[in-house]
């Protein structure tokens, strides 16, 4: 069942196997069996029966190439089944995760920790055809017997009411955004990024007019395509493909249902096959021009910030975003009374500009008190995330496995571990003096992560952005801790501004009473 964009549970497994795959479904069968779910493997281009799947609990995979992952959609996403592909074919472009990772990539589903991404298809009729695909529909001359009588296609085309004009080359195709790195891309076409939007492109194939220039459109929108001479129709390579005549039209327009793709952590990304040299090369450049420290932790914020906005839109749509920055995305619901994403894409920056690793992301959902919450340290490759009603747990930004952490269990405040942010007030003075060691790591969502995973007894906060310590909050929050105000007054982050300031004192919890009673 996908919930959001994740996909939460599986029971049974189907799976489209192209020959010569026999030591990778050898592989999905042991995993089944360590997981209990039900396998059933059809060869390449057989249909799938009722009893193959079960809506909402069933998970498609396509083991082969290209063409045996287009199989699968045309098989899965009309039945709204979430499918991925391995690949063990000779492109790779769609199927991308390898055989070897199959193990890793199938334990992240059952673990519920893979994404799902829809992918717009599209929809094209016209005289001998009536289909639907993920990558492109294309329309071309016939290649002649004789290749010295071979001419220009010739295509009037309409897209979204609009007459765009008259195509002359060697044809035209209408791509979806999972094609825009197909033959859209060979022909200069614009890459579609992410691949999950709902846009349709027109791009002409070595034409030889120079106001031709691929455009994009709404999916909703429809492009018709008359054709002024015989041309063949194909639809992702030839699945299907018809020869038309001349006077024929044709009708593209997005699909209804789209294709659920699974996505996890083990899958090659566009940008590190295809593109990869590109983009390595791109950053040696920016690295040997030398961007200043605080350009570059700008830089790293802001990105930051752009990654958690798109991925909190597409997993809670409707929810507001605050950053320190001010609000990233207004919500549907009521500004005081409805859920609040509080996030620090970049909690230490002066850490990072300096080169020091103490630099974390952090994030929380705050509703009826804290909901869940997580911060990050990259640089260490840590992470500790915790949800309402359950112990927080400490894993890593590669890895799957997570261990239970919870604070330390001092109560004597002497010998205790005190970080400190900002200068504290006056009646904490004595507090401070009397515990056995102070730190000021330069990251409030670090220091109370380090309380809440048990290597610091308390934090006191003083005058710092409530963004940047609801994470750390909510994780204290589980961990059964304690956070107050330096009054010992209850703290409430709920409906808080962006750039609004708080000043907290957390603990343990058994430490809380000996710190106020220092006041």
């Amino acid at each position: 069942m996908m919930r959001g964009s994740r996909l939460v549970t599986t029971e049974r497994v189907v799976c489209f196997a192209s020959p010569g795959s026999d030591a990778a479904v050898d592989m999905l069968a042991d995993a089944m069996d360590a997981h209990d779910a039900t396998l059933t493997v059809r060869p390449v281009g057989e249909s799938l029966t009722p009893d193959d799947w079960i809506p909402e609990k069933t998970l498609g995979i396509t083991i082969g190439g290209d063409g045996t992952f287009l199989a699968g959609v045309r098989a899965f996403a009309p039945r709204s089944i979430p499918f991925f592909g391995v690949n063990t074919g000779t492109l790779g472009f769609l199927a991308r995760t390898d055989p070897t990772d199959l193990p890793a990539a199938l334990e992240e589903i059952f673990r519920g920790r893979a994404s799902v991404s829809d992918r717009q298809r599209f929809r094209v009729t016209g005289p001998g055809v009536e289909a639907t695909g993920i990558n492109e529909v294309t329309f071309e001359l016939p290649m002649p017997e004789d290749p010295v009588g071979r001419k220009v296609c010739q295509l009037e085309v309409v897209a979204g009411g609009e007459y765009l004009g008259r195509y002359e080359g060697t044809g035209l195709a209408v791509a979806a955004p999972t094609g825009s790195t197909a033959m859209a891309l060979s022909a200069d076409g614009p890459l579609q990024y992410p691949p999950g939007n709902r846009t349709l492109q027109v791009v002409g194939l070595h034409t030889n007019r120079l106001g031709f220039r691929p455009v994009v459109l709404d999916a909703d929108r429809e492009v018709r395509i008359a054709a002024d001479s015989a041309v063949r129709v194909s639809v992702d390579g030839g699945r299907p493909q018809i020869d038309a005549d001349a006077g024929d039209a044709f009708r593209i327009t997005g699909a209804d249902e789209p294709a659920h793709l699974v996505w996890t952590a083990q899958d090659a990304q566009f940008f590190d096959g295809a593109a990869g040299e590109a983009v390595d090369a791109a950053v040696d450049r920016v690295r040997q021009n030398g961007a200043a420290p605080r350009q570059a932790a700008d830089a790293a914020r802001r990105s930051s910030e752009r990654i958690l906005a798109a991925v909190l839109d597409r997993s809670f749509p409707g929810v507001d975003l605050r950053s320190p920055d001010g609000t990233v995305r207004e919500g549907d619901g009521d500004r005081d009374g409805g859920a609040t994403w509080l996030a620090a894409p970049l909690d230490g920056r002066t850490n990072a500009e300096r080169g020091n690793s103490q630099y974390v992301v952090s994030v929380a959902l705050l509703d009826d008190g804290p909901v869940a919450g997580a911060v990050a340290a990259p640089a260490f490759d840590d992470v500790l995330s915790a949800r309402r009603g359950t112990a927080p747990v400490r894993g890593s930004l590669d890895a799957d496995e997570d261990v239970p952490v919870g604070p330390t269990a001092r109560d004597d405040l002497d010998g205790a571990a005190v970080l400190v942010e900002g200068e504290p007030p006056d009646g904490l003075a004595g507090t401070l003096a009397g515990a056995g060691e102070i730190r000021r790591l330069g990251s409030p969502a670090l220091a109370l992560a380090h309380v809440a995973a048990g290597r610091a007894d308390a934090c006191l906060l003083t005058d710092v952005d409530a963004a940047t310590v609801a994470g750390g909050c909510c994780l204290l929050d589980a961990a059964s801790g304690q956070v107050t105000t330096p009054d010992g007054e209850p703290l409430h982050l709920r409906g808080v501004d962006a750039g609004d300031r708080v000043s907290l004192l957390a603990s343990n919890g058994s430490l809380h009473e000996a710190l106020l009673a220092t006041r």
